[in-house]
């Protein structure tokens, strides 16, 4: 019996009349201009974008995209060959850049796009890739307008919130959020050497997903622009668009249907778990946050790369013939994954292991594909364990509900269901673990719909999706971590849970005129929640259950639906029940997104900051001392610093980065936080916290706080000696006696707080 999956094409769209506004490439030039007045208008020079642009679109996109179109064998359509092709143009350029950074000569990765040139216009059968001939899916008009709105509404979002709190010069880059400059670091570490190190610490191995570090750095080799530049403005743009680009074709490659795709990236956008009490952040973690592209480079380079390989795991899986290309660009891309992002790998494993699982037990038969595709994951998962990350797992235990037990004991008086002082208890574990799935029911209940019709339950495209998705939810709810980084694994399958949802609901949903239950729907669930939320904040009981509390929202949410499903079974109307009470339950998820991110724009969505803005992480004259100190030492250069807590005063949180970051040197000690077996040696429960691990090597420390807190030639010249340390840069915000130490080292430069000394050899 031949399966028949919904179609992968539609019809060509018929040409339509040579009108300004028929054309799709006028959504995509808007876009561009957008980015450009947007960038410009948050301090990135006209030339600087248009540096930037050229490299991205000669030496990424068009080899990605030359490679895609000869590997794929996928029906051609501009969109894909753009988009996909982009991604594999970042994996294509890391994969070079790495083993030319290693022979020092780290310009040289740009002959891998040369070669590309010369081979697609030397070699016939490449020759033909060149034209966009043979396309046999074009985009409707609309979708692409759709499209263009959401990638312009992702650029405005970024300048509302990232941009504005994050500068290119001091004070705007003063106090940046925590992890910001750690990025910063590693990314100028991979710029100067391989293998890589945490510049913060030297002499530690890189341990740590950092591909994306050498893409920042080989962007910034040959365009010559600023890592901080390149980090706070530029190359997350391009990610970000291909990505929302890429999880619209794979809901339109999923179920066939183009508003598909519009609706996933709406829901991956907007939704949001439920919140009706009024809390003012997201209490339920939905797999996805406004600022998140810009916070976590990490996450949006892994998730950036995932989406072409799901793109062609999908090909793979339901039509296991075919080119061998399309194993080239599952090698290539998954080769990219490695170091990209730790959770991106073991989800393909598990949706690789469920279709060839599911379709033993179906068809008693070996899914030759998805066997394959299993062996090569594991090995690619084994190899990333022990080469790239030399068996450092950054804190994460197995430690089932460590989520849920943090949300149940809170952050503040609206947040968790316990009382200070009182003690966990199973009830109220059980009543969190209950509102953790029922809010994430209200964004992903869609997929239910599946389960309604037979042949979607048997698409083995349906069933990889979903074993990244059920992979992605276990995982956070069976591991711990110190920073709850556990949630990650959920960020990253959240948009194909998404994917999952709508192609569900294209499943039940009326074939003529669905806008007819959906807007209802949506509409009554946002009805709901805005009346539970207005009714809690204004009849909420003072001092009664802090249990019922919490609960009797999310209970009259679920009831809603409940009787409306039971009313429409009732009426012989169950059909109708499979896509209208996901849909009512979206509409709650949408609203609730929509208060945390529109309402006013950003103001929920926005980092926090952990310094005071009268007293700037960064101090005056910070990034202008480093700057000196990077153009007058060499990249080998050995530095000391006096400065190890993001603030001088109070407990010491060990997340300091920013004169690594800025400086591009390696700093003896500066901030230990991240470092192989910091995380590891943190509790699960912040006993102590990510930023209050001891640092490993207490001498070291020692020695080198002497050296500013006591210099004397004996102090001073046990870290020339010892350690090698040829460059002293102090913050006299933290301990340091400047006087002498012009006495036993030669002051070569001033700026604000900062004093920048040379040691000098005495033989």
């Amino acid at each position: 019996m031949v399966q028949v999956y919904p179609p992968a094409v539609v019809p060509p769209v018929r040409a339509l009349r040579a009108r300004p506004l028929s054309s799709r490439r006028l959504p995509v030039a808007l876009v561009v201009l957008l980015a450009i007045a947007t960038l410009n208008a948050n301090g990135v020079p006209l030339p600087e974008i248009g540096m930037f642009g050229a490299y991205i679109v000669v030496g990424v996109t068009l080899p990605g995209m030359l490679w895609w179109r000869a590997l794929s064998g996928t029906p051609r359509s501009p969109v894909v060959d753009v988009a996909a092709g982009t991604a594999l143009g970042y994996a294509l350029e890391v994969l070079t850049y790495i083993p030319a950074r290693w022979l020092d000569v780290p310009q040289a990765y740009l002959a891998g796009a040369g070669v590309t040139y010369l081979l697609f216009c030397a070699v016939p059968s490449l020759r033909r890739h060149w034209p966009a001939r043979g396309e046999s899916v074009r985009a409707p008009l609309g979708w692409s307008w759709a499209m263009a709105g959401l990638v312009g509404f992702a650029i405005l979002y970024s300048a509302a919130t990232f941009f504005r709190s994050h500068g290119l010069t001091w004070p705007g880059n003063g106090a940046p959020y925590v992890d910001m400059p750690y990025h910063l670091a590693m990314a100028g570490d991979v710029k100067h050497h391989m293998p890589a190190m945490f510049a913060n610490v030297a002499g530690e191995a890189l341990h740590d997903h950092w591909f994306v570090y050498a893409d920042l750095a080989a962007t910034s080799w040959a365009t010559g622009l600023e890592l901080q530049t390149l980090l706070f403005r530029l190359s997350p743009i391009p990610m970000i668009a291909v990505f929302t680009v890429l999880i619209a074709v794979v809901a339109h490659r999923l179920s066939g249907r183009w508003w598909a795709g519009v609706a996933a990236v709406i829901i991956m956008t907007l939704a949001a778990a439920p919140h009706p009490y009024g809390w003012t952040g997201a209490v339920v973690p939905s797999g996805g946050g406004g600022t998140l592209p810009w916070l976590s480079p990490t996450q949006t380079f892994g998730a950036l790369l995932f989406v072409p390989l799901m793109l062609v795991l999908i090909d793979l899986v339901r039509h296991p013939g075919g080119r061998h290309g399309r194993w080239v660009l599952v090698a290539v891309l998954m080769l990219a994954e490695v170091g990209a992002k730790a959770t991106f790998l073991p989800l393909t494993l598990a949706g690789a292991t469920l279709v060839l699982t599911v379709h033993l037990i179906v068809h008693r038969k070996v899914h030759r594909a998805a066997a394959v595709l299993t062996g090569l994951c594991s090995v690619l998962v084994a190899f990333a364990q022990i080469v790239v990350f030399q068996g450092e797992d950054k804190g994460l235990r197995f430690s089932p509900l460590h989520i849920m037990r943090w949300h149940e004991a809170g952050l503040g008086p609206d947040a968790g269901l316990l009382l200070p002082g009182q003690d966990e208890s199973p009830v109220l574990l059980l009543l969190v673990v209950t509102i953790f799935v029922v809010s994430w029911a209200a964004i992903w209940g869609g997929a239910a719909g599946l389960l309604h019709r037979r042949k979607w339950v048997r698409d083995p495209a349906v069933v990889l999706l979903a074993g990244v998705g059920v992979a992605g939810t276990g995982a956070a709810c069976v591991f711990g971590h110190p920073g709850l980084s556990q949630g990650y694994f959920l960020m990253s399958a959240a948009p194909y849970l998404t994917i999952l949802a709508t192609a569900g609901l294209t499943a039940t949903l009326p074939q003529k005129r669905p806008w007819l239950v959906v807007l209802p729907a949506l509409a009554a669930g946002a009805a709901a929640t805005w009346a539970v939320r207005s009714w809690v904040a204004t009849a909420r009981p003072q001092g009664g259950d802090v249990v019922a509390e919490r609960m009797i929202p999310y209970a009259l949410l679920v009831g809603v639906p409940a009787v409306v499903a039971l009313v429409l079974v009732l009426a012989g109307r169950r059909g109708l029940t499979w896509c209208a009470v996901p849909v009512f339950a979206l509409g709650c998820a949408l609203y609730s997104g929509g208060v945390l991110r529109l309402s006013p724009l950003g103001s929920t969505a926005e980092p926090k900051q952990t310094t005071d803005p009268e007293r700037p992480h960064v101090p005056d004259g910070g990034v202008t001392a480093a700057r000196w100190l990077r153009q007058h030492t060499s990249p080998d250069a050995l530095v000391a610093v006096n400065a190890h807590c993001r603030a001088p005063a109070g407990s010491c949180d060990n997340r300091h980065f920013w004169i690594s970051a800025y400086a591009e040197r390696r700093i003896l000690v500066e901030g230990w936080g991240y470092i192989n077996g910091a995380n590891s040696r943190a509790a699960l429960m912040g006993k102590p916290g990510m930023g209050a691990v001891p640092f490993e090597d207490p001498q070291r420390l020692a020695d080198n706080d002497a050296a500013f807190r006591d210099p004397t030639t004996e102090t001073v010249g046990r870290l020339r000696d010892t350690y090698g340390v040829r460059w002293l840069f102090a913050d006299d915000r933290y301990p340091v006696r400047t006087a002498e130490l012009g006495r036993v080292a030669a002051l070569k430069f001033r700026a604000g707080h900062c004093w920048v000394y040379e040691l000098t050899d005495p033989r």
